[in-house]
């Protein structure tokens, strides 16, 4: 694979984590002992899927290295399993780059992705090495997603003392990763008690480092279809001063979406 094609996957890997942490940390099958904070991240899941636009923006200090787009999609099928599909519509020379993820019926997702590289014109599965290293401009990879979505479903999580954020009350959980490889030691979420959603995850490595923050605007939070929905929120790797802007500009829950879209024959459509 080109640069320009690793490039572009680790890309659509770091948004797969931007966003599909969020809904994956909802899930009902989320090993939390806490009945409160179980139930209260449970309502803000659709029941069907869910459809969004979105836009981000990555910078190296303040320097914006990059703007892009895409559009995500994430539906659940009967056998229980769920999938996501995430295809960029911009810059111009990324349009078409397509990223399929599975959960399976069990919570587990599977360890590798379906990516669709326009600029060879071909449908790939990637898994391993292929998804590690730096994400472009923010060093995110599939890896992580991996590594969080399965810390979710490992009975790893428990519920630790209210915080306060943004002013307003927050269930804290902590997670800790069950595999010795992993790069994080923990990482602690904050779920806002009244909108039921993520406004902060702090990543820490060894010896207490802060690695990564994720950070959620509490302007931009906002009701769609009876749920709070976070329209904005930031992305830092801490000690690089890298971080990506994420902004919501479009939400649909429950739309109708045809099962045939989350499949390889769509994927190589390109667009």
């Amino acid at each position: 694979m080109s640069y320009l094609g690793r490039r572009c996957v680790r890309l659509l890997a770091g948004l797969s984590l931007l966003v599909g942490s969020a809904a994956h940390a909802n899930y009902p099958g989320l090993d939390i002992d806490d009945p409160v904070v179980r139930d209260c991240l449970a309502r803000t899941l659709p029941e069907q899927g869910l459809r969004q636009k979105i836009r981000f923006d990555t910078y190296a200090q303040d320097e914006l290295l990059s703007k892009s787009a895409a559009d995500l999609y994430w539906r659940r099928f009967d056998d229980g399993g769920s999938r996501l599909l995430i295809r960029l519509t911009a810059p111009p020379h990324n349009v078409g780059l397509a990223l399929l993820a599975e959960e399976m019926a069990d919570n587990t997702l599977r360890q590798d992705v379906t990516v669709y590289l326009p600029e060879l014109r071909v449908v790939r599965r990637l898994s391993g090495a292929a998804l590690s290293g730096s994400m472009f401009g923010t060093n995110f990879a599939y890896d992580d997603f991996v590594q969080l979505q399965g810390m979710l479903h490992q009975r790893s999580v428990t519920r630790l003392g209210d915080e306060i954020v943004n002013a307003r009350p927050a269930y804290a959980i902590e997670m800790v990763p069950q595999h010795p490889e992993s790069r994080y030691a923990r990482i602690v979420t904050l779920i806002d008690q009244a909108w039921c959603i993520v406004v902060r995850s702090r990543f820490f490595g060894r010896g207490e480092v802060l690695l990564k923050e994720l950070i959620v605007d509490p302007e931009s939070v906002r009701e769609v279809a009876g749920r709070w929905i976070p329209h904005a929120l930031v992305f830092t790797e801490v000690d690089e001063s890298a971080r990506t802007e994420l902004v919501v500009d479009k939400v649909e829950i429950d739309p109708v979406l045809n099962p045939n879209l989350f499949t390889e024959a769509e994927l190589r459509r390109g667009r």
